[in-house]
């Protein structure tokens, strides 16, 4: 429920921000001509795109893939999605590449990312690390997920944290 509250509050605020905008743009064309009203619609461009640059480079490192086995040593893959954090608005997934070891028979898991999907405006979280261990005597794997949280306002880095996720999960395999 915060998330969407906070995309709410996100989504107000822009609005309120492109109405102010449009009116000083407008009081700059009364007071001081055409010259000035370029140079500044040209200046709030230039930052919004270079504020939106800069969450692109960001959003590259959030799709980090992690490789544990190479595929070829698997007879058969499948991709598994595990539900890591459901939010309200959005959740946060592990997606797993796993299938059968071609020596041993045994589940094993080739790559695994972990991903944030849904709607998260002024909400961002980045995978750093994922670790995928076996759980002995069994078909389960156990799962570490660390990553950061960052809340912004406008484009505006409001607060940031690290996050911690672990659990276990089957790997759906073909028999």
């Amino acid at each position: 429920m915060i998330h969407l509250t906070w995309m709410l509050i996100n989504l107000c605020l822009f609005f309120y921000f492109i109405f102010n905008a449009f009116r000083a743009v407008n009081l700059v064309a009364q007071k001081y001509g055409l010259a000035a009203t370029l140079v500044l619609i040209v200046g709030i461009l230039g930052i919004l795109n270079g504020r939106s640059g800069s969450a692109n480079k960001n959003q590259v490192n959030a799709h980090l893939q992690y490789v544990f086995n190479n595929r070829d040593s698997l007879i058969t893959s499948n991709f598994t999605s595990v539900k890591v954090k459901d939010n309200l608005i959005s959740e946060i997934k592990l997606i797993v590449l796993a299938g059968k070891n071609k020596t041993t028979g045994k589940p094993a898991v080739a790559e695994a990312k972990a991903v944030l999907t849904g709607i998260y405006g002024g909400y961002r979280w980045e995978s750093n690390y994922v670790d995928i261990i076996p759980v002995a005597g069994t078909d389960q794997f156990r799962y570490f997920i660390d990553g950061t949280k960052s809340w912004n306002l406008l484009g505006v880095e409001f607060n940031t944290y690290s996050t911690h996720y672990e659990g276990t999960f089957t790997p759906k395999l073909n028999r």
